[in-house]
Parts: C-alpha cells; structure tokens; sequence
C-alpha cells in the first residue's frame, strides 16, 4: 500500500445501490424515485442514504449505517464468506449483565444478516436462536416472536425472503424498543451492531486489502459520533463510561483522517424521474491511522464479545 491511500467515490450516497444492483458505476450515478428523492421548489435535491438507518432514541435522532449494506459490500467486492468473523453462537449464554447482552445481541444482529448475505443457512439459524435466547433474557420477546422465527425458517434458500426479515427484525425490535420505554437497549443494540459490521470489514479490509471496504472504515466518523452521542444519554456506570471512553479513543484515531467533499448540483430527468449524482467525496488515510483504527475496532469487539 502507499504511504497515502486517495480514495475519490463518485456520488457516494448512491454507491450501495450500484453494488446492490451488481451494476458497474458511471462518470455519474443515477437513481431513481424509488430511492426517496424529495425535490421542493426551494430545495436541492435530497436522496435517503441506503447505506444508513435513521433511529429516534431519547427524543433526538440518529444516522447509523446498516450493517446489512456493509455485510453486501464486502461480499460485492469478492471477498470469500469467513466463519471467523462472527462470534461464536454459542458465546451467547456467557454474557451474565444486560449490559453485555444488549451489546451482543447488536453483535449477533450484524452477524445474522451477514450470514444471511453469504447465504449461510444452518449458521443464520443457529444465529437466530442466539439472538431470541438474548432478545428473551432482556425481556424483549415481542420483538422476535415465534411468528417472525418460523418467516426466517420457512425462507431459507431464498435470500431476497431473508434479507426483508432480517429488516423486518431490526425494525420490530426499534420500535419495540421504544415502545416499553426501553431505550438504553436500543441505544447498546445499535452500538453492537455497528461495532461487529465495522469490525468484519476490517478483517475483511486486512485480507483483501480492497480501497472500497478501507473507504468504508474511513467513512465512519460522523457515525461514531453520533454512537457515543447515544450512548451518553445512559451514562450511569462503568460499563458505559469504559465503552464511552474506548469510542472516543477510536474517534481521536478518525480525527487524523482527512475528509474532502466537492459539491456539483445534481442533474434531474423529471420525465424519467431520475436524478443524477455528480458530487465527489475523497478520504485520504494514512497507513499508520488505518492500521490504528483497525486495532482500535477490533480491541473495542474483543472486549463485548469475550
């Protein structure tokens, strides 16, 4: 690798979709209307990122990305299905405080949709029975009732079925979340999820020393940010301060990154209801900051998962 890593993404927000798509990008991408574009009169064009989620807990709002979109993206750019990226199923009945079992049912959530990607059938249903044994111990049964299991079971071998479920999952769970007045969960499940997405594309990042999945690590700050924003709403204990302090750690990593973005008004077809991305967004790393933000994810995910 050079000293210096330039990575220049063309219309970055749309990247996921090109890779979903299985598409090769263009000059300039394009989307279309299914993509949520919203165009007023007195507005610039604005598109939902899919590669992000967007979560209200504690009565602010929070863009985290979907640890699905990474799990296709390290899959998109070849890189072959590792067991050893996941913690392990039956890690599950280690975790004693419901601290460490909300992180890991985050953990376990990113884990199943990665598996799920890679159609990995007998491991997604061994993933699923960890993250309900969890879900129940946290009194959170609501969000992963038998209706939901026998969905995910009765759609194995048919990828498209599961990753709708595994959407379906995370959204039950927000919303039930929220619902019982439980948001410090929320805030832990969120956080886990994003810690283990970002860590198998490190690991994923080192073995295949692909610039997209580095482009993906080194795009991570304003996420993180928004995860100990979250996270210091339930600031009560060690545990939290600990995590608190070990993200902040990471974020001072994030800080030495340096971060371009041109702005070139985007074009729109309204007869075609297409709207096309020209903006660029350019992330420059150097070796020895992408080398300690690695050892700092996968140091942080050591310490939840063991």
């Amino acid at each position: 690798m050079k000293n210096k890593l330039k990575l220049f993404i063309i219309g970055s927000s749309l990247f996921s979709v090109t890779m979903l798509m299985g598409g090769c990008g263009t000059e300039n991408e394009t989307t279309k209307d299914a993509d949520k574009i919203e165009i007023g009169e007195n507005q610039k064009d604005t598109i939902k990122n899919p590669d992000e989620s967007i979560f209200m807990i504690g009565g602010q709002i929070f863009s985290i990305p979907s640890p699905v979109q990474t799990a296709f993206l390290i899959k998109d750019v070849g890189v072959a299905f590792n067991n050893d990226y996941v913690n392990p199923a039956d890690n599950a009945m280690n975790y004693s405080s419901n601290f460490s079992k909300a992180l890991n049912l985050g953990v376990y959530g990113a884990d199943l949709g990665y598996l799920t990607i890679y159609e990995q059938t007998d491991g997604a249903l061994r993933y699923l029975k960890s993250v309900r044994g969890l879900s129940k111990e946290l009194g959170l049964e609501g969000a992963f009732d038998e209706k939901l299991a026998d969905r995910f079971s009765s759609n194995i071998g048919n990828q498209d079925s599961m990753l709708v479920f595994v959407s379906d999952a995370y959204r039950n769970s927000d919303n039930y979340l929220k619902e019982n007045d439980k948001n410090d969960v929320a805030a832990l499940v969120l956080a886990g999820g994003w810690i283990e997405s970002i860590y198998i594309a490190a690991d994923a990042a080192i073995s295949s020393n692909n610039p997209l999945l580095i482009e993906r690590l080194g795009d991570q700050k304003k996420p993180l940010a928004s995860l100990i924003t979250m996270l210091g709403q339930y600031n009560t204990d060690s545990d939290y301060e600990d995590l608190i302090n070990d993200l902040e750690d990471l974020h001072g990593i994030f800080e030495e990154i340096k971060y371009t973005y041109e702005y070139i008004p985007s074009s729109t077809d309204a007869s075609k209801k297409e709207t096309t991305i020209k903006s660029k967004h350019a992330v420059e790393i150097a070796d020895g900051d992408l080398e300690a933000i690695i050892e700092k994810i996968k140091s942080i995910r050591t310490e939840i998962v063991e």
